[in-house]
């Protein structure tokens, strides 16, 4: 099986006035082994009302491919502004073998919060089979590595 070394994830916040946060964000896999979260790798002014932010990460003691079944954005709802709008994300990753795939593209538009009946999660709809890119490495050199959470 391919384990994933690298991810690349592009956040597009929406243009909502106070769309954008401070909160930390966290990625989630799930699958049968292929439990992971990390925190992402967020600077200040990232996140911001109309802004498209590119995570190309490490991914420590990342995922076996095929054990992912779900990805989830959590928004861990810290800091003072901690509501988010997410527009689209996507998710691409880099395996073991050199090999780049598409985990996820998926248009979300709604917010982030701990007011929402769906909490403070979104789910990223994988696409399965996994679709495997024409480049060798869509993330090219990482410039953060992923914080794991235990």
């Amino acid at each position: 099986m391919a384990t994933l070394i690298k991810l690349k994830l592009s956040l597009k916040t929406g243009l909502k006035s106070f769309s954008g946060t401070d909160a930390h964000i966290y990625l989630v896999f799930a699958g049968p082994g292929a439990e992971r979260v990390y925190r992402l790798p967020t600077r200040p002014g990232d996140l911001e009302a109309g802004k498209l932010d590119i995570y190309a990460a490490e991914c420590p003691d990342g995922p076996d491919l095929e054990a992912v079944h779900h990805v989830l954005l959590v928004n861990g709802m810290d800091g003072p502004s901690p509501a988010w709008r997410v527009l689209w994300a996507r998710l691409e990753a880099v395996d073991a073998a050199g090999r780049s795939w598409l985990l996820a593209d998926a248009m979300l538009e709604r917010w982030l919060e701990a007011g929402d009946a769906r909490a403070p999660v979104a789910f990223l709809p994988v696409q399965r089979p996994f679709v495997r890119l024409a480049v060798e490495d869509a993330v090219g050199v990482p410039t953060s590595k992923l914080t794991p959470i235990a």
